[in-house]
């Protein structure tokens, strides 16, 4: 019994430690559609003697009321256009002067987001050269059936061989079994189509307010704030306890 288990614990380790290639479980890795280029342009109009010009204005903001320029352009590597998802916020009565857009700010936060996103068809997904098969509950890969809930969550695995061989398949997904009864292996088919497809996903946005960046400050010298006098005092602590210990160890 020991010899086998230690059998299936090596092959599990070695095949752990030699996964073709690196799959997630928990997350979708989304990549930048490299084949479009997007842009979101805002514009300024500029009153002049001779009439009115429109001019490139990237750090341009707008408040409720205001009226807004802007240019929008999706194309391939061909330089031909491409349909995109376009989103508008806090803007309205929405329309085409010449070659540009002209919005009304309706709210506090305008913006105006392009998007162009790909996914490779749940049904084209490819492992090893067999396709692999997807429905509602099951998902199976190779010689593997998972179980799967509704959130896509796997909950058991059989295979058709043995138990050793079910563990070195498991192994090259790099699946180890006990996260599978543990919970924490996801085969949502988007975490299935960004392992074995294609995700991608690019945008453009132009915004006529001003994004704060969510950075935490440091409290400048003389600015003091609970959470850092209570690190302070952890670390008073620390130090003590250190002081402490190395002050018995020397009797």
């Amino acid at each position: 019994m020991k010899k086998t288990l230690a059998t299936i614990l090596s092959i599990l380790l070695i095949f752990s430690m030699t996964s073709a290639f690196a799959l997630s479980w928990v997350d979708v890795e989304t990549e930048s559609c490299e084949e479009y280029t997007l842009t979101a342009t805002k514009y300024e109009r500029v009153e002049g003697d001779i009439g009115a010009t429109y001019t490139k204005s990237p750090n341009a903001t707008a408040a409720i009321g205001d009226t807004v320029y802007f240019d929008l352009s999706a194309v391939d590597t061909n330089g031909e256009e491409v349909e995109v998802e376009i989103e508008y916020h806090n803007l309205g009565n929405i329309e085409v002067v010449g070659n540009l857009f002209r919005a009304k700010v309706v709210g506090a936060k305008p913006y105006v987001k392009i998007s162009i996103e790909e996914k490779t068809p749940i049904t084209e997904l490819i492992y090893n050269g067999e396709s692999i098969v997807v429905d509602e509950d099951t998902v199976i890969i190779g010689e593997l059936a998972f179980l799967r809930d509704a959130d896509g969550k796997v909950l058991d695995v059989a295979h058709e061989d043995n138990t050793a061989e079910m563990l070195k398949d498991l192994a090259a997904l790099g699946i180890v079994i006990d996260d599978i009864y543990n919970g924490k292996i996801c085969m949502t088919d988007d975490i299935l189509i960004s392992n074995f497809g294609k995700v991608c996903k690019t945008e453009a946005v132009a915004a006529w307010y001003v994004v704060e960046d969510d950075v935490l400050s440091i409290p400048k010298t003389g600015d003091y704030t609970v959470t850092g006098v209570i690190i302070l005092g952890l670390a008073a602590l620390a130090a003590l306890s250190l002081w402490s210990t190395a002050k018995r160890a020397r009797r």
